[in-house]
This record gives structure tokens, C-alpha cells and sequence, in this order.
């Protein structure tokens, strides 16, 4: 798959671009807390009267970092951080007293997977991958061919199931790369997918 330029530059800007999505109910905002994508957090503005938001799911099960108290009361036009979450937010389903929403954001997703890059300040790089199904198994990772050494681990508080592989949302995160990725190969339970990109 090839990702254009114009992609790749806001994979890489990704820590400081907030990504908004909006709907009837509320305007939904995912960015990395603190340009760190180790947390996420949501901001949003209601777009109804006498909004109730009863509860938050994230990727179907990734907890938030904070006690957050239900209901929660959202006036016309009020926005707000709503919490922090340890998982990049690829779906969150808001139930409210005028219904559910639900909100998706996708990446660069073949085979079930997505897959983001990024550049550390310092010049070295790593990238995320995303499961997007029930569960995968990711069995390894090859980058450049094998021409780029590099350290892979799973991403902090996304702990695996105990057979190895990640439930939907969850990640593996690849760092620290001194060359640029410009092609990912990717092999799973469910096959092999590879990502490349022209920058």
C-alpha cells in the first residue's frame, strides 16, 4: 500500500494535529496528552440542549487513568477535556440521554491492522501498529528488509492476552529506529500485510 506524502506528513505531526470528528450529539477531539501518544485525550462540545452523557467506551475497553463520575451534565456549546486514556482512541461510543454515537477514526488499515510513523525531535523514529479486529497475533515485524535495527515492545498499560495476541484497540508500538521506516512488514495469525511509504 502506498501512503502519499501528504499522509505521511500528518502521520508524522500527529503528536501536536488534534483529530475532530463530528456528529448530531457532540463534537468529539482525540490528541496525544502532552504530545506524548503514550496518552490520549478526548475534548468535547455538546451540540444539544440538556445533554447527559452517561457513559464512555473507548476501543471497547481501554480504561481511562481517572475516576470519572456519571452522568455527566453537557450544556449547547460547552467543551472540556473530557479524560485521558493509555490507547490510541480508533472508536469511542458515547451513550447519552438523546441516544449513542459512535465515532471511528481510521489510519492507514489494510489486513486488519493500521500502522502510523513518527519522528522523535532527536531524529530517530518509531511507529504504532493498531489492531482492528476481535484479536490478532502480531508474531513479528520487519523493517526495511531487515536493514533497519531497531527495539520493538508492546506499548506501555496495553498488556496482550495471555496467548500473545492484542484485543481490538490495543497496540504494539516499534522504537527507537535511526533510519527512517519506509517499508513495515507486519506478519500475524490472520497473514502478512506490508506498508510502505514514498517518504
Amino acid at each position: 500500500m502506498k501512503i502519499p506524502l501528504s499522509a505521511l506528513v500528518v502521520a508524522v505531526l500527529l503528536c501536536s494535529a488534534p483529530q475532530s470528528y463530528s456528529e448530531d450529539l457532540v463534537t468529539l477531539t482525540k490528541s496525544p496528552a502532552d504530545n506524548d501518544t503514550t496518552f490520549w485525550q478526548l475534548d468535547l462540545t455538546g451540540k444539544v440542549d440538556d445533554l447527559v452523557i452517561n457513559q464512555v467506551t473507548v476501543n471497547r475497553g481501554c480504561r481511562s487513568q481517572e475516576s470519572i463520575p456519571m452522568p455527566i451534565n453537557v450544556p449547547f456549546g460547552k467543551s472540556g477535556t473530557f479524560a485521558h486514556y493509555p490507547c490510541d482512541p480508533i472508536e469511542v461510543t458515547i451513550d447519552t440521554n438523546h441516544g449513542e454515537e459512535t465515532f471511528s477514526w481510521d489510519a492507514f488499515t489494510q489486513g486488519g491492522i493500521s500502522i502510523q510513523k513518527f519522528n522523535h525531535l532527536d531524529g530517530t523514529w518509531f511507529f504504532a501498529i493498531t489492531n482492528r479486529t476481535a484479536s490478532l497475533k502480531i508474531n513479528s515485524v520487519v523493517v526495511n528488509r531487515g536493514n533497519c535495527p531497531g527495539v520493538t515492545k508492546l506499548q506501555t498499560f496495553e498488556t496482550p492476552e495471555s496467548n500473545g495476541s492484542l484485543a481490538f484497540g490495543q497496540r504494539y508500538l516499534a522504537t527507537t529506529f535511526l533510519c527512517n521506516p519506509i517499508e513495515v512488514t507486519v506478519i500475524t495469525d490472520a497473514g502478512t500485510q506490508t506498508f510502505n511509504w514514498d517518504q
